[in-house]
């Protein structure tokens, strides 16, 4: 469900369910699909009388947001949508008709299109009636689930039977090794301990600590699927009853926000659970009565209006979980009948350890959760190496010369963006980044790039902070800032700077340095400290020499030693006022790595007729791609290991097609590429490749249309204490990739120097994905924020000069390297250094007593719930 509150209600839905399955079978292990039943209901809701009180109570006891029949349609039609091209999961409606009956003609229209029902004629009298419902069921649910129906349940006064069946086989991401498995205790609440088949691996997993419910979670991964298995286990003085009653005041988005990637000792038992029950009785008790009465008022399902009533809401469920992954099915079946039938009733680490009874989920990273369930009652691979690196620094540095900058304005250090200005925010960026792409493209035709647009736009965002009038004005549009307020700008970047704090795997850092003698003002000063994470340091520029070494210190530690000689003593004087530098650098490694004996010598083509040998690197597997036939290209996505970043590869279809793909990129947004792609199986030829580049970016801002900022008529008024007039004399950015079978290094910084106006300084079968001639490249977010832009043309070129502060591209002798990396950095606003978290030790998740569990997906919509109570 891609609606929030949709999400949201089917999780309240399935604690009311989950409370009166409970009740119904004290310690028993639970398994049922939420989702499958509020399908079911929800289909026959579809038939109930608009404005009746039938309808009333289906809205309120399924927990629909909307009353509208359409409304609610689409909701379910849009998670068949979702789910469509999922291989794991299988969704799947029937309406069973009696012969002599004719649907509705618009109830018919909305099971077809929006739930994918078609109406199949039945004789319910006959004795092979619930053969054929159950063989349907049984197919759809790769025969686990069996004799939903059984004969007596049906009669000649059945008029129909709407049916919903729903099947998961998930492999976990991270696999537990069958050699691991061993016989230990599991705690019951009541009674002696069991022996049980005890998984057992110890790996990185979402982890929390939940002190308000007296538990703990872990999230663990399926692949190719966007589905998870979340379990709360209940901490020993707790039990699952406490912890049941808890769990309707808190939600599942709060749990899994709670949580962070740390390494966790984890034992689960191998368990096996069916579990089938009526449901008439639990939906009464939930407020839904009428649909059972002679008082129903379901006359929009048939065609005459015969007078109708449910007798019976059927759901039967299953789940398997073993070393390798989950197996889960289920079914939903409401028999409905004529009215005058009756009813028919019916510091070491933690531990996290599930040896005892726990509560599940399996969801969707993007539609919430699908099934839930808990394990009470009864239990029944390898570890997959996947990983890359990749590794990035980033550095701008820029100087500001006497002639001030910075806007006092009221911030906040706790600052959370929509979502919709985080989309903004990131289309925003993505523009600026193809709009500098291209004027480097100009400027270095011919040679490799690699650049950070973010890198370059915090830099200078930390100027536009001290500027006002037209400067100001310039670099709003030039930048393509989110707002022209200093406060919503700054907000804007703390944001993103937040977000990757505590990241051991993307370090950002801002630093300012300020000349000796010359105090920045409080309201800037406390900007760039609270929002940009950067702390002022006072150095003496006219002792050129030692303030270039301390600036330059800063850069090598803030990018792993990466970044060197960002800015040259030459660059500094008395004169200078203000030094601004902000540093990135990533190392990730590759979720599916490149095998390095598949590594070959292999043609890249410069051109037609032109090509060199370069260490190509060979992967067959499944990979995000989109055919771009607008833009001549092809886009393939490689993502990073425990990371929401990844490399987006664009790949002209022409050996000589780069210039015209950099064209037309101008005017396509990064998210229409993103959209574009899907998993399909891929075979993937990337050269190993390692670049260094450094340009200093003034005539570049130029071009972009911030030109004032480098005269001597540049408003920067609100930086320092003292009435000095400041410019821009220089922006400066170094960036360095390093692309391995491992993954990727990058980094990068930038920095900006401010001095006196009177004075400045210039500077079906697999796809087949064969990078074997030029190429652009990304490195992303999740949410297509671009952090670093590039692109190949030469990955075996030698640099004639390394470490210069001029326009030259600077590439490093290409070698094999054990781990892959990639940094940049610009100079033009400083903030304080940031360290990289160092991860506690790891913690133990052990479930060996009873605990809850979810199968669910991002959004959380619940697709089986369950506890686990005993063997």
């Amino acid at each position: 469900m891609t609606d929030p509150s949709a999400t949201k209600n089917l999780e309240e839905f399935g604690y009311g369910l989950h409370e009166q399955l409970s009740n119904a079978n004290p310690g028993k292990n639970l398994i049922y699909s939420p989702l499958s039943i509020q399908m079911c209901a929800a289909m026959v809701r579809m038939g109930a009388e608009e404005g009746t009180a039938t309808a009333r109570e289906l809205d309120e006891g399924l927990r629909f947001s909307a009353s509208n029949v359409d409304k609610i349609a689409d909701g379910f039609e849009a998670v068949f949508s979702a789910f469509r091209q999922c291989k794991a999961l299988k969704m799947a409606n029937k309406l069973f008709i009696m012969k002599e009956c004719k649907p509705n003609q618009r109830f018919a229209s909305i099971l077809e299109k929006k739930y994918h029902s078609k109406p199949m004629s039945i004789d319910f009298g006959s004795s092979s009636a619930a053969e054929t419902i159950n063989s349907w069921v049984e197919e759809e649910t790769n025969k686990l689930i069996k004799n939903i129906v059984s004969p007596g349940a049906l009669t000649n006064s059945t008029h129909l039977v709407l049916v919903n069946a729903i099947y998961f086989k998930g492999v976990w991401s991270i696999r537990f090794d069958e050699e691991d498995t061993r016989e230990e205790e599991f705690f019951l609440e009541k009674g002696k301990p069991i022996k049980v088949s005890m998984m057992k691996v110890v790996h990185k997993f979402m982890y929390a600590e939940l002190p308000k419910l007296g538990a703990r979670a872990i999230k663990m991964l399926y692949t190719d699927c966007n589905l998870s298995m979340i379990i709360i286990l209940p901490n020993e003085s707790t039990g699952l009853k406490t912890l049941e009653q808890k769990l309707p005041t808190t939600s599942l988005k709060a749990i899994t926000s709670d949580m962070s990637l740390i390494k966790v000792d984890v034992k689960i038992p191998k368990f096996r659970v069916e579990f089938e029950q009526e449901l008439s009785s639990a939906f009464k008790k939930m407020g839904i009565k009428r649909i059972f009465s002679d008082e129903a008022e379901l006359g929009q399902i048939l065609e005459y209006q015969e007078a109708i009533k449910v007798s019976q809401i059927l759901h039967k469920a299953f789940i398997d979980v073993n070393e390798v992954g989950t197996e889960a099915a289920a079914a939903t079946a409401a028999v409905m009948v004529m009215r005058s039938l009756p009813a028919t009733p019916v510091d070491r680490p933690k531990a996290f350890h599930a040896n005892r009874p726990f509560y599940y989920t399996i969801c969707d990273r993007n539609h919430g959760i699908l099934f839930v369930g808990s394990v009470t009652a009864g239990v029944y691979g390898t570890v997959t190496n996947i990983c890359g690196a990749c590794w990035l620094p980033s550095l701008l540095f820029l100087t500001i010369t006497l002639s001030p900058f910075v806007e006092p304005v009221q911030t906040t250090s706790d600052v959370t963006m929509p979502e919709t200005k985080e989309v903004e925010f990131s289309r925003r960026l993505a523009i600026f980044s193809l709009n500098v792409y291209q004027k480097l493209s100009l400027l270095k035709p011919g040679e490799n790039l690699v650049f950070s647009p973010f890198s370059i736009q915090t830099c200078a965002a930390m100027a536009r902070l001290g500027a006002e009038g037209e400067t100001a004005a310039e670099l709003d549009r030039g930048l393509g800032l989110v707002s022209s307020d200093a406060a919503k700008i700054a907000q804007s970047f703390h944001q993103v700077l937040a977000a990757y704090e505590k990241s051991q795997i993307l370090h950002i850092a801002n630093k300012i340095f300020v000349m000796q003698g010359y105090p920045l003002r409080e309201e800037f000063n406390q900007l760039l400290t609270k929002e940009f994470l950067s702390a002022a340091q006072s150095v003496n520029f006219a002792e050129s020499a030692q303030a270039a070494g301390t600036i330059n210190a800063w850069v090598e530690q803030s990018t792993n030693n990466l970044i060197k000689d960002l800015v040259p003593s030459s660059a500094l004087d008395a004169n200078s006022r203000l030094v601004l530098v902000n540093a990135i650098h990533f190392k990730g490694t590759w979720e599916h790595k490149f095998p390095q004996h598949a590594t070959q010598q292999e043609l890249f083509h410069l051109n037609e007729e032109h090509s060199t040998k370069v260490p190509m690197m060979n992967l067959k597997k499944k990979f995000r791609y989109a055919d771009l036939p607008d833009l001549g290209a092809a886009a393939l996505e490689l993502g990073y290991a425990d990371s929401d970043l990844s490399m987006l590869v664009v790949l002209p279809n022409s050996r000589t097609g780069l210039p015209a793909l950099e064209e037309k990129l101008r005017g396509t947004l990064l998210s229409v590429i993103t959209q574009s792609l899907q998993k399909t199986e891929v075979v993937v030829k990337l050269p190993k490749f390692r670049a260094e580049f450094q340009v200093e970016l003034s005539e570049v801002f130029k071009q972009l249309g911030m030109s004032k900022m480098f005269g001597n008529n540049a408003e920067f008024n609100k930086m320092l204490q003292s009435p000095e007039q400041l410019k821009v004399s220089a922006i400066i950015h170094k960036a360095f990739i390093d692309v391995n079978e491992e993954g990727t290094e990058a980094a990068a910084a930038t920095g900006a120097v401010v001095r006196m106006k009177r004075s400045i300084v210039s500077l079906a079968e697999p796809i087949e994905f064969h990078a074997d001639h030029p190429f652009i490249y990304a490195l992303v977010h999740r949410a297509d924020l671009p952090l670093f832009w590039g692109s190949v043309v030469r990955p075996q070129e030698m640099a004639s000069e390394s470490g210069a502060a001029h326009n030259e591209l600077n590439l490093m002798p290409f070698r094999y390297y054990e781990t892959p990396l990639s940094y940049a950095s610009t100079g033009m606003l400083m903030m304080r250094s940031r360290i990289p978290r160092i991860q506690p030790d790891s913690k133990h998740f052990y479930a060996e007593h009873p605990f809850k569990f979810y199968i669910i997906n991002k959004d959380r919509t619940v697709l089986f719930a369950g506890k686990f109570l005993k063997l």
